[in-house]
């Protein structure tokens, strides 16, 4: 019976020890990896807290990026409307340019811009009233030759020369008056453009590095939720290592009955 117990208690005591050493092992390496995601962890939040800091981004929804993006749309609308206005001035240049040199007739408008001019005016009502009184020499004498006739005939002819002389000239003038004008309003929206343009330029720069911001942000963010997540698994599968090591002992608990010696022998 002292053998049987001796051998007994030692087996007990050998699968006890096998069964504390692997559970232990395991137990180990679990808190090793729960300690090493909560630094991971810390690290994170740290370097989020820098990144805060450093670019005063405490949310994704950061308002500074609405308000570049509204700040580049803004300035890509005048853009186009300083365009348009650029092209018209070409157009216009051209057109008065053309005008000056005889390619292109005069408009109605500009004919009527030289009468409103003092100089033309007047001949015109100098042209007009010979014209009248022409035509009442006419009624008055029916010979084209007589010389009241034949004098209001060459002067109204010398007087419409004049006029239309007068009448060019002052078209020219104002054609070049519109040209210089035409000139500087498209000087000045270029320079207008190129103002934009340098904006813009900024302003895209600035995006840029408000979106390379955000998404370092979220990258942190994401990397800090998964190790998070990873520490519950972690934690989890201590609690479930200490469990089944609960129920490992119970399973394996033995009620150690110590051999006796038989009451009666059977042998002398």
């Amino acid at each position: 019976p002292v053998v049987l117990n001796a051998i007994a208690v030692a087996h007990m005591k050998l699968n006890r020890q096998r069964e504390d050493g692997r559970f232990e092992s395991n137990r180990r390496r679990f808190l090793e990896q729960e300690r090493s995601t909560r630094d991971e962890i810390i690290e994170k939040e740290r370097q989020r807290g820098e990144f805060i800091r450093k670019n005063t981004i405490l949310t994704l929804e950061d308002p500074r990026y609405n308000d570049v993006m509204a700040s580049i749309k803004e300035l890509n609308d005048r853009r186009a409307l300083v365009e348009s206005q650029i092209v018209a001035s070409e157009q216009l240049i051209q057109t008065l340019r053309g005008k000056i040199e005889g390619n292109l007739i005069y408009s109605e408008e500009d004919e009527l811009r030289a009468d409103a001019d003092p100089s033309v005016s007047g001949q015109i009502q100098r042209v007009e009233f010979l014209r009248a009184e022409l035509e009442a020499a006419r009624r008055k004498f029916t010979d084209e030759q007589v010389p009241q006739v034949r004098n209001l005939r060459n002067e109204l002819e010398s007087a419409e020369e004049v006029l239309g002389n007068r009448r060019r000239a002052v078209i020219i003038r104002n054609l070049n008056a519109q040209l210089r004008d035409a000139i500087t309003t498209r000087q000045q929206a270029v320079a207008v453009q190129d103002q934009i343009d340098a904006d813009l330029l900024a302003k895209s720069s600035q995006q840029q590095e408000l979106s390379m911001s955000f998404a370092e942000f979220q990258s942190l963010q994401r990397e800090i939720e998964t190790l998070q997540q990873q520490l519950a698994g972690d934690l989890q599968l201590i609690r479930e290592l200490d469990i089944l090591r609960a129920r490992e002992d119970a399973s394996s608990a033995q009620i150690a009955v110590l051999a006796r010696e038989p009451e009666s022998r059977s042998f002398p």
